[in-house]
């Protein structure tokens, strides 16, 4: 019988001055959670096999130098499978992250967390943050009925401010 690899792990980069993407390297899927954190954190977080996506906090992988910056769910409340975004360093108000949903994830998403300073986690309905957007400062236990299942691309960062308003 197959086992289900739900739990995905992304490895991203801050957007460089003068694109609009970050480099994202998927490092692999796993059958739980737990695993999902240990491959993300490079070995530094060992939850037990028994972890839940709705229970981890930012004191669970604050010993890790990779930074656990967001995590995606396809249910509500934090529940079901999860793509977790992880970086070198965490958000900050002049580091951005932004990325196209995987294949394997793209109209998925339901609820959304962010860490490592991330006060932001917007998602949006087109790639390359483009159509409707939800703003999340930082989670949302469920995107709402706009964009449930309809997410293609991502963007966190350490600002609270909205585009219109600050930039």
């Amino acid at each position: 019988m197959a086992v289900n690899k739900d739990h995905c792990v992304l490895l991203i980069d801050p957007v460089k001055e003068g694109e609009h993407s970050s480099t994202v390297k998927e490092i692999g899927c796993y059958a739980t959670f737990a695993e999902a954190i240990a491959a993300g954190t490079d070995g530094a977080v060992i939850l037990p096999e028994s972890a839940t996506p709705e229970t981890i906090t930012e004191a669970d992988v604050a010993p890790a130098a990779r930074r656990l910056i967001g995590i995606d769910y396809d249910g509500r409340s934090y529940t079901g499978a999860t793509r977790s975004w992880f970086a070198d360093d965490g958000c900050s108000d002049r580091r951005t992250f932004r990325a196209n949903m995987p294949a394997s994830f793209n109209n998925r998403l339901t609820s959304t967390r962010a860490f490592s300073g991330c006060r932001r986690n917007d998602s949006f309905s087109g790639f390359f943050q483009t159509g409707f957007v939800v703003r999340s400062f930082p989670n949302r236990a469920y995107i709402g009925d706009r964009l449930n299942n309809q997410t293609s691309s991502k963007r966190w960062s350490g600002d609270d401010c909205c585009d219109w308003c600050c930039r």
